[in-house]
């Protein structure tokens, strides 16, 4: 048991690829049930919001990932696919997502997924998922929110959770001596 949970904490503990020093597009967000305004807004928040990362270069091209996708001939949002957009675009980062309603009724939240792409490493490095309620997405609303998104796609810290189950009634559970 002891060895396990130190394996667990050795791969939690390890670091992920830095993502500072480099040049990033956020292509415009997807909106799939055509709340397009709001995924405008939304995309222009995230591009602020990326402009304040440390080391990275922003490029201004304003451009959606339906309009990428369809310019290189992509039928998936794949490595290969992104890979081409990035070079597209000279850059080594690209951001993108989709926002969708989580409801069918009038009563709904958005939820949204953003995703960050390091061409290098030729993989998605960060997918960062939330939920945005319908009362807060006016413009200036979705400052706060896209720098809080933003700074969890942008660092370099990795998480995770562990979970012990134990059979043995009031069992101490120690790590690293605490």
């Amino acid at each position: 048991m002891t060895a396990r949970l130190f394996l667990i904490l050795c791969v939690l503990g390890m670091a992920s690829p830095v993502l500072a020093d480099a040049t990033v597009v956020v292509l415009g967000i997807r909106s799939l049930e055509g709340d397009d305004e709001f995924a405008k807004d939304l995309t222009e928040q995230l591009r602020g919001a990326a402009k304040t990362v440390p080391g990275w270069s922003v490029s201004s091209a304003a451009v959606s990932m339906s309009q990428m996708t369809l310019a290189h001939g992509c039928d998936d949002i794949d490595a290969s696919c992104l890979s081409d957009i990035a070079k597209g675009l000279s850059v080594e980062r690209v951001i993108y997502g989709t926002v969708r309603r989580n409801s069918t009724g009038t009563d709904y939240d958005y939820a949204l997924s953003v995703s960050l792409y390091d061409a290098e490493a030729g993989r998605i490095v960060r997918e960062v998922d939330d939920t945005i309620p319908q009362a807060q997405i006016e413009f200036n609303a979705l400052a706060a929110r896209s720098d809080k998104l933003m700074a969890r796609l942008a660092s370099n810290k990795t998480g995770g959770t562990i979970a012990i189950h134990a059979n043995v009634a009031a069992a101490a559970v120690t790590v690293n001596g605490q």
